[in-house]
């Protein structure tokens, strides 16, 4: 994203800066569709096969590693959705920088 800034602002056509903001979001997307996709695969072994998992006492290595699993999922489904967010407003208005900068010369 940065590269295709510098070479915007370079060579003064923002179009490339504008076209890496629909990468942004595509990966974004897949990163969220990701997590939702074996989030409903996981759901649907445990209903298949009709069993519910059982709670680690919580001072176990398990409780930890499933605590570390959660919020690490979390962290990744946060950062998809600014990647996403941040993706489709550099993808729509993108090329207004060079508007904005033409106003300034």
């Amino acid at each position: 994203m940065i590269i295709s800034l510098v070479v915007s602002i370079k060579s003064k056509e923002f179009k490339w800066f504008q076209r890496v903001g629909a990468i942004l979001t595509i990966f974004g997307t897949l990163f969220i569709l990701k997590h939702t996709i074996m989030s409903t695969l996981e759901q649907e072994v445990i209903n298949r096969h009709g069993y519910a998992r059982y709670a680690p006492s919580k001072k176990s290595q398990e409780m930890k590693e499933q605590t570390n699993k959660v919020s690490n999922a979390l962290k990744m489904e946060k950062i998809s959705i600014i990647m996403t967010m941040l993706g489709t407003i550099i993808w729509g208005y993108g090329d207004l920088i060079k508007q904005k900068n033409r106003r300034k010369i």
